[in-house]
């Protein structure tokens, strides 16, 4: 039952940073990308009625950390508040402004568009700080129990690897505006995600330069695989642009996921770590919640998942065609 519920949280985290990356990645770009009032409207348009289904992944992914592993949710929520805070703050306004900007005046819509760029910058920054404290090591003493002391949380390695998921949600935005648009929205989007490839891949080698290498990691071959893999998506994601543009989003959104589980099993057995001198850390045996809590819930697991991506597949056939003019736009 352990397995299974590790396997959903992976699935879980796996569809919210590849779905609602896009989201992100599309936001931060979206003064970039739409040069005026109509072109921005066709930009949000992409995301459409997608948008608020990928929320949906973080939804759960947060209620299966509190309901069914409150051990590892406890200890790094609150190993990392101000991280923490950054990302949930970071989406709330992004999505407020999303939702805000075609219910105002129009003198206000440059404002709300300014607030996504701004919330889906911090989400996508915040996300890589806290993955890179996760590589390096929380705040833990020798109980294994967050001690308070946050400085140690932003440094280089954590700004490198924010660095490194806004560079990827962002080619991740752009590739996806390029497949889902046409004309001169998807041109300027196949343009800026080339330019995107070569600064992901710098990110990723000074993400592992500095973690990696520097790190006392329990897998680093595992984490060096993980980033290697990372950097063949990425650039498979930029020759694939032009003829297959949906297969490129599909290589963003793996770039996108992988540093997730490149984290995640750098220090295995080991689920946390401390940062500290004789701190203690969280093992995956001991995140789950006991036996019976596991077995009453167990059976969510099976026919939920399925159905999330299911509907998620669905809404992606029901809404495949791109924006264009004759599209019936939801911003």
């Amino acid at each position: 039952m352990d397995f299974l519920w590790i396997v959903t949280l992976a699935v879980l985290a796996a569809g919210y940073f590849a779905l609602a990356g896009y989201d992100y990645g599309t936001g931060i770009l979206l003064r970039l990308i739409g040069r005026d009032e109509p072109e921005r409207r066709k930009v949000l348009g992409t995301l459409g009625p997608l948008f608020l289904g990928n929320e949906v992944w973080l939804v759960a992914l947060a209620g299966v950390l509190l309901g069914v592993f409150p051990q590892f949710e406890g200890r790094l929520f609150s190993g990392a508040y101000p991280v923490v805070l950054a990302i949930v703050l970071g989406v709330i306004v992004f999505t407020v402004a999303a939702q805000l900007r075609g219910r105002l005046g129009i003198g206000r819509k440059p404002f709300w568009d300014s607030m996504i760029a701004v919330g889906a910058g911090v989400t996508a920054i915040a996300w890589g700080v806290l993955l890179g404290a996760m590589l390096e090591g929380l705040p833990l003493g020798a109980d294994g129990y967050p001690t308070g002391d946050f400085s140690g949380l932003v440094d280089s390695g954590t700004v490198l690897f924010g660095a490194l998921m806004f560079a990827l949600f962002t080619l991740h935005g752009a590739a996806f505006v390029a497949a889902r648009s046409t004309d001169r929205l998807a041109a300027r989007g196949k343009r800026i995600a080339r330019l995107l490839i070569a600064p992901s891949v710098m990110a990723v080698l000074a993400v592992v330069a500095n973690g990696v290498f520097a790190l006392d990691l329990a897998n680093p071959w595992l984490t060096l695989a993980g980033a290697g893999l990372t950097i063949l998506a990425v650039f498979a994601a930029g020759s694939l642009l032009d003829k297959r543009p949906i297969a490129a989003v599909v290589c963003t959104g793996i770039a996108c996921v992988l540093p997730v589980f490149a984290v995640a099993v750098a220090h295995l057995p080991n689920a946390l770590v401390s940062s500290l001198e004789g701190g203690a850390g969280l093992s995956f045996s001991a995140i789950a919640s006991s036996s019976s809590t596991l077995a009453q819930v167990g059976w969510l697991a099976l026919p939920v998942v399925p159905a999330v991506i299911g509907l998620q597949v669905v809404i992606w056939w029901m809404f495949r065609q791109r924006v264009d003019e004759r599209t019936g736009l939801f911003w």
